[in-house]
């Protein structure tokens, strides 16, 4: 894949504790293969809006999410991650970033305690 993958900001968080399950087999054999591809290149998009992995996602109706609780998620990432912007950069950096600021700290919780997939999370914490 030569163009840079496009992540959503939340997403960093999701990618952490994929466990291959989710909305359908389409969207966990796509999100396993964005994990995968995310080992060997670091050049991805932060946005906050539908990206790869929202492409096979039943809440993305013609490239617009209609989930309101993902676009509180992305932006509670961005208030406490200060140095994490929307825009081209590197995923590990981003990665690690969510990772120490959010995750190591306890906060994923507060972010997105409410999500359907909440117990996945928890249970791998």
């Amino acid at each position: 894949m030569n163009e840079k993958i496009k992540i959503r900001v939340h997403h960093l968080m999701c990618l952490r504790y994929f466990r291959n399950k989710g909305y359908s087999d389409d969207f966990c054999k796509n999100m396993a293969k964005i994990k995968q591809l995310l080992e060997s290149q670091d050049n991805i998009e932060l946005v906050d809006n539908c990206d790869d992995i929202c492409s096979h996602c039943p809440n993305n109706v013609g490239g617009k999410c209609t989930s309101d609780d993902v676009v509180e998620y992305d932006k509670k990432v961005l208030d406490i991650c200060k140095n994490l912007k929307i825009g081209c950069t590197s995923f590990q950096k981003a990665y690690t970033m969510v990772d120490e600021e959010i995750l190591s700290e306890g906060k994923r919780q507060s972010i997105c305690g409410n999500c359907r997939w909440n117990e996945l999370c928890k249970s791998k914490n």
